[in-house]
């Protein structure tokens, strides 16, 4: 329950680096760590900072996820 609570007291949420992979797995939905299980429990604001090669960022699974995550009202940086 240690993740409800940080998700509770959190103002806001940076995730930086933001990973490919992070950002898939909670456009998703899932929640297997205690990074992306702390996200989905929040009502905070959450901020991506992403930090990947130019590759995959363009890859259009990747800017598919971004797409989806920006239509939740995360905010990418």
């Amino acid at each position: 329950m240690d993740h409800v609570a940080l998700a509770e007291a959190a103002d806001i949420i940076v995730v930086a680096p933001a990973t490919a992979h992070v950002m898939a797995k909670v456009a998703q939905g899932l929640a297997d760590d205690a990074l992306t299980t702390t996200i989905l429990a929040t009502r905070a604001p959450v901020l991506f900072a992403p930090a990947m090669d130019a590759h995959m960022w363009e890859n259009p699974a990747t800017q598919e996820n971004v797409a989806r995550l920006k239509a939740r009202g995360y905010t990418i940086a």
